[in-house]
């Protein structure tokens, strides 16, 4: 069950949040963005306790209007690495669909060695939304553990992937 906290954290941006503890998350992510320069778009930002509202996974980004991102199955110590990972990652795919143009795509493609950005019928693996995503949460993520879930993930390469992206340097870890 969810509830809402009250009116969005940020201007465009809105959660409903199961707890305190989400919505310190959520503000904690959104937090990253702004000190990244990275603006998100409007944006609604919907946290369950079961993982079927993200398609069995523990995150989902929908590009509806608003854009839409799901943080599904995390109960508990919502700091540990991966639930940080998990919003950044969801909140990454918001930022890149409303930021990266066709140009830039390509040229992450090819420095990533992929050949599709998002096709549905190519494991998640070998998308370039999903690597972008992660080449985001990466840059973005304060904690000393990462679980990686994407080949080539040494700081060099997501650096150069990063400036890719954003036109900007990787912030400092």
């Amino acid at each position: 069950m969810a509830f809402s906290l009250g009116p969005p954290v940020t201007s465009g941006q809105s959660a409903i949040t199961r707890d305190h503890q989400d919505a310190a998350l959520f503000d904690w992510a959104l937090d990253r963005f702004e000190r990244a320069g990275l603006e998100l778009p409007q944006l609604e930002v919907e946290f369950h306790d079961e993982l079927e509202p993200c398609g069995g996974y523990y995150g989902s980004f929908t590009d509806r209007t608003p854009l839409h991102v799901d943080i599904c199955g995390f109960n508990g110590d919502r700091f540990l690495p991966m639930p940080k990972q998990m919003i950044l990652h969801e909140l990454g795919h918001a930022w890149l669909f409303a930021n990266v143009d066709d140009p830039t795509i390509d040229s992450f493609l090819s420095f990533r060695g992929l050949d599709t950005w998002n096709d549905p019928t190519v494991d998640w693996s070998k998308r370039g939304f999903e690597h972008a995503a992660e080449v985001i949460s990466w840059a973005l993520d304060d904690s000393e553990r990462r679980v990686f879930t994407i080949t080539d993930s040494h700081p060099d390469v997501f650096a150069a992937a990063y400036q890719i992206l954003t036109s900007r340097s990787a912030p400092a870890r």
